[in-house]
């Protein structure tokens, strides 16, 4: 018992000391926490005064004429990837593709999302993380038909791509039939 105290007095003793060495918490680096977001906390009143609700702003995405095009970089490497004969080469062409067309439907879907109210939101998002379940459970099968490897990469990508052209156009019809344009 008495050990155990000794040990414990033994432990904080130069914890203490270390920390006191250290000046303030600001000299401290912790991942996540700077500086500035440790001396806000400390500034945080006892007494919250009430913050008056600000008025629900709906987006205008209407106005802004900007919108990716991911349709050139696509066609290109798709090119890359018919005269491409190495199959590490072939294998990182259909990944760029894959990303690209995943970022092409991660856009649609949040313009989507921006047209739609919060209930049909929800509907979507649940709707679109099965989906996601099940587009990587069909790459995933894929790549397993092909005992893996590199030819089992290859043809994951396939799928992948396959299956995310297929969502984007159900993505794009749905936007279609709700977008104000």
């Amino acid at each position: 018992m008495k050990f155990t105290k000794l040990l414990g007095a033994g432990l904080l003793l130069p914890s203490l000391l270390l920390l006191s060495a250290c000046g303030t918490l600001d000299d401290i680096s912790i991942p996540y926490l700077t500086s500035s977001s440790a001396s806000d906390t400390r500034s945080i009143p006892v007494v919250a005064e009430p913050v008056p609700a600000e008025p629900e702003i709906t987006p205008i995405i209407t106005t802004l004429e900007w919108s990716p095009s991911f349709s050139r970089p696509i066609r290109q490497l798709e090119e890359v990837l018919t005269e491409a004969t190495d199959q590490a080469d072939l294998n990182r062409t259909i990944s760029n593709i894959s990303h690209l067309y995943d970022a092409q439907l991660y856009v649609l879907f949040h313009d989507l999302l921006d047209y739609l109210p919060e209930q049909a939101r929800f509907r979507e998002v649940e709707e679109q993380n099965q989906w996601l379940d099940m587009r990587m459970t069909q790459a995933t099968s894929s790549f397993h038909r092909y005992d893996g490897g590199d030819l089992g990469v290859y043809h994951a990508g396939a799928t992948f791509i396959a299956v995310t052209k297929d969502r984007i156009e159900v993505i794009s019809r749905r936007l279609d039939q709700v977008a104000v344009r």
